[in-house]
């Protein structure tokens, strides 16, 4: 009887299983892009930051910067909450790279 139970919950377990892998590696692959993002965005505003002559441009672009590094920080962190390790999301940024090209 017990064995007749278990293998009917059996299958379910393992879709349970799977969807949950299925789930982190999506949430994983999710925050990898948003790291490479925030990133190549913090990038560009130093880039437009050094390139600003406008007073009010200056001051746009450092918001910007502070906002875009708060972003990173926190991306970061919940990469470091999971698990996820620095040479994972630098060859994510070096996969899409050579996709580029």
């Amino acid at each position: 009887m017990f064995e007749l139970q278990m293998s009917r919950s059996l299958p379910w377990i393992t879709r349970e299983a799977n969807a949950m892998t299925n789930y982190q590696s999506r949430e994983r692959a999710e925050l990898l892009e948003g790291i490479a993002k925030a990133k190549l965005d913090l990038e560009i505003s130093n880039q437009n930051f050094s390139y600003a002559t406008d007073p009010l441009l200056v001051d746009m672009y450092a918001y910007e910067i502070k906002a875009t590094q708060a972003k990173y920080r926190y991306l970061l962190g919940k990469a470091r909450s999971l698990g996820l390790e620095q040479r994972e999301y630098i060859e994510k940024a070096l996969l899409e790279r050579v996709s580029d090209i």
